[in-house]
């Protein structure tokens, strides 16, 4: 898509996993694959899994990301 005037859009900002403000890390022991969790505590999926990713910091495609407040 362009803005009027023929200019392109200016790229998105990258939506990290991390950079999340309802994202939760937190040890949880007895966890098949590792005790340090990564959970969601938007209302929409509190206590869900977040789905990331966490990886060599890709953007997340989460609909629900803010920005964490510095």
């Amino acid at each position: 898509m362009s803005r009027a005037g023929g200019q392109p859009d200016p790229l998105p900002p990258d939506r990290l996993a991390i950079e999340c403000r309802y994202l939760r890390r937190t040890i949880i022991s007895g966890r098949i694959d590792g005790p340090v969790a990564t959970l969601c505590q938007h209302p929409v999926r509190d206590g869900f899994d977040c789905i990331g990713p966490f990886i060599e910091d890709l953007p997340t495609a989460c609909l629900l990301w803010e920005p964490k407040g510095r």
